[in-house]
């Protein structure tokens, strides 16, 4: 991934899962938003309020926002010794051993369904918008 920092980018190479997170309805939402007064402050209610458990979901899986863009993010799962993390990654004592980049994938497919999961149907909370 390369991180800007400044006028300066960093790079770091790594062997890892990446994931593009794209977040539906967002266009119809700034749309609609655009129409009111008051829609650039609620567009920022509504981005904080689903940005917020989003990041928190990919941090509980280890993963770290690489860039944002728009409403969508590219997500990093490096890929690590998770076996020095837990001596049962995948849960299970009895599964066969997953090299790092497996674990990375698997946390990465893990974390997408945890997004699905919990925020498919994300609810603004802003009457119907």
């Amino acid at each position: 991934p390369s991180i800007g920092r400044g006028n300066a980018t960093v790079m770091h190479r790594c062997a890892g899962c990446v994931v593009f997170s794209d977040a539906s309805g967002f266009t119809k939402l700034t749309e609609t938003l655009a129409k009111r007064g008051d829609g650039a402050e609620v567009l920022s209610k509504c981005l904080n309020k689903f940005f917020t458990p989003l990041i928190e979901i990919i941090e509980a899986y280890r993963g770290d926002v690489i860039k944002f863009s728009g409403d969508a993010l590219s997500i990093l799962f490096e890929a690590t010794d998770d076996y020095a993390l837990h001596p049962s990654p995948c849960g299970s004592p009895d599964a066969p051993r997953k090299t790092a980049l497996q674990l990375a994938c698997l946390r990465a497919s893990a974390c997408c369904l945890e997004i699905h999961k919990r925020l498919h149907n994300f609810d603004t909370g802003e009457g119907g918008v």
